[in-house]
């Protein structure tokens, strides 16, 4: 918890997954909120990827709200470190094709980095779920 005072951001993360997870302390959804909130506004990707989750699902007191979610998850897209994790943009799809929370874009998909992505199992995971709930895949 030091590290959480001192405003270690990956150290945040970890306190709310224990807390979304019930790990070593009771589940408790909005203290791990808190912690994922303290980790996403100092730019951590996993971090604001979890709070564009809780924005989409409405965990905890966290109500719906699919405008925050949007804004989090292309936080989330933007930052990421390992460019293989597509999770962001897999929900982003979702929400774009929906017009959740960003009318202007319904019918968009976030833009799919290399050809390369395609041979990526959770790449063809994402697709078929984007098929699922009506949506487009990138061509190729």
């Amino acid at each position: 918890m030091m590290a959480v005072e001192r405003g270690d951001a990956a150290s945040a993360y970890n306190v709310g997954t224990c807390y979304g997870r019930g790990y070593g302390v009771a589940e408790d959804p909005d203290k791990a909120f808190e912690y994922y909130m303290m980790a996403a506004e100092a730019g951590y990707a996993n971090a604001q990827f979890q709070v564009g989750n809780f924005y989409y699902e409405g965990r905890g007191n966290v109500r719906h709200d699919y405008a925050a979610a949007v804004r989090w998850l292309e936080h989330a897209y933007a930052n990421r470190s390992d460019r293989e994790d597509i999770r962001a943009a897999a929900e982003l799809a979702v929400c774009y094709q929906n017009g959740l929370g960003s009318p202007a874009k319904a019918g968009e998909s976030p833009v799919w980095e290399s050809n390369r992505k395609r041979q990526n199992p959770k790449y063809r995971k994402t697709r078929g779920t984007l098929r699922e709930v009506g949506g487009t895949t990138p061509q190729g």
